[in-house]
This record gives structure tokens, C-alpha cells and sequence, in this order.
């Protein structure tokens, strides 16, 4: 992700992917907002800037996680992920890697 974008990141659609030498923990990093961002300057008076927290990249056809079928990496955010069962969080990414891609996506409010 982009560490420098504080309020949104749009859903991101990955297919046919191939990896030459690249270790699993390599693959993908998702940052935590800035905590300086909680303040009116970035998001306005009263919001934090929360596009950090809500990323959502979907594997369609598991290629990008080395799956037969498609998977969804979400921001280590268990809000988003509802229940977390059937999601695995993995740490070197800060993400969780979700079964059914197409059961994520982003909602967004504009003000």
C-alpha cells in the first residue's frame, strides 16, 4: 500500500500473476495509518483518515497467493473482516488473506 495516502485506496484486481524469487513474506506489505493524520488537516474536523484500515486487494483467480482459487487480502483490520474464522491474518503482510474474493469490496462516504 501506499504509506503517504490517508483516505482512500481503491479495491485492487490481480490475476495471471507470476512470481520468480520472491519469498512469501515479500509479496505484499499493508501500513497502518499514520497516527498523526488525526486531525482535521488530512480528513476533516472530526474524522480519522481510515483508507488504510479498508484496503481491499482481490485475487481472482489465487495466482497473486499461489491458490486454485481466488482469495481477498484485507488490511489488518478485524472490522472489516467481520469474522475472522474463516480468514487467516498473516503477519510479514499485515493483512489477512480471505477465502472468496468476491465476498469483499469497498464502501465509501463522501462528505
Amino acid at each position: 500500500t501506499n504509506p503517504t495516502s490517508p483516505s482512500t485506496v481503491p479495491v485492487h484486481r490481480f490475476s495471471s500473476i507470476s512470481w520468480r524469487n520472491v519469498g512469501n513474506e515479500a509479496k505484499l506489505y499493508m501500513h497502518d495509518p499514520n497516527p498523526a493524520w488525526r486531525n482535521g488537516q488530512y480528513c476533516g474536523e472530526s474524522q480519522d483518515c481510515t483508507g488504510l484500515q479498508n484496503v481491499v486487494f482481490k485475487d481472482m483467480d489465487g495466482s497473486f497467493v499461489n491458490a486454485s482459487t481466488g482469495y481477498a487480502l484485507v488490511s489488518n483490520n478485524s472490522q472489516a473482516v467481520g469474522s475472522p474464522g474463516t480468514c487467516t491474518l498473516m503477519s510479514s503482510w499485515n493483512a489477512y488473506m480471505c477465502p472468496e474474493a468476491s465476498e469483499f469490496d469497498l464502501l465509501m462516504f463522501e462528505s
